[in-house]
């Protein structure tokens, strides 16, 4: 990423660095290490250690929908409101969609057994609603998470987890020893586990998202 930079270049990103995303910050400063340049990088060491500070404390799990609160000596864990409104919107928009999409499905089948109606005025709108229809039923995948996650709740205390969701629309109460959380990534899709049973999912390829999982289970632990 900034191997083809000449040394100045790199100089100025440095004066920017705020505006870099984390894995653009321990990008460059990999690089910077790679040339014998890291006498020049101490704000950019400083504001790494600020992030991975801010990664310990779980002030990104929000990133994932999730938030932390300290519950006696243990930890609780809940989706946030915004989180589930998200849902609400992306569920309510899908069901929308959908309806647009049908009609013009609708329209489609229509326009085969009258011809004469066809023009391509038409041809563009029965397109757009198509598309949006696709749309639809991406949305509606959000309709699964929103309700297998709306009671959901992850405690840790005394060496026991205590995870309560939904599975195929039913609540189960699953507890087992903390030493049981695991993470596995498939592809794209990191997924934190107690025992056999899913907790949540995040981006894989979010190295934010991937060290905020290894902190939560740190953490449970």
């Amino acid at each position: 990423m900034y191997a083809a930079k000449s040394q100045a270049e790199l100089l100025e990103l440095l004066h920017i660095e705020r505006k870099l995303t984390f894995s653009s910050k321990l990008l460059l400063l990999k690089e910077l290490d790679k040339r014998g340049m890291l006498d020049e990088s101490n704000l950019l060491h400083q504001s790494i250690d600020k992030y991975v500070s801010e990664i310990e404390d779980l002030a990104y799990l929000k990133n994932i929908g999730f938030k932390a609160d300290r519950e006696g000596n243990g930890l609780k864990i809940t989706r946030t409101f915004w989180a589930i409104l998200i849902d609400v919107i992306a569920v309510l928009l899908g069901v929308v969609f959908c309806f647009v999409g049908l009609m013009g499905v609708g329209a489609l089948i229509n326009s085969f057994t009258d011809e004469s109606a066809m023009n391509m005025g038409i041809f563009v709108s029965i397109a757009v609603e198509l598309v949006l229809g696709y749309f639809g039923i991406k949305f509606l995948s959000g309709f699964d998470r929103l309700v297998n996650l709306s009671n959901f709740e992850l405690t840790s205390t005394g060496g026991l987890v205590r995870l309560k969701r939904r599975f195929d629309y039913k609540t189960k109460v699953i507890e087992e020893k903390a030493e049981n959380l695991k993470m596995s990534i498939s592809g794209d899709t990191m997924k934190m586990f107690l025992g056999e049973s899913e907790i949540m999912s995040a981006n894989a390829k979010s190295i934010v998202q991937k060290m905020t999982i290894e902190a939560l289970i740190r953490k449970l632990k």
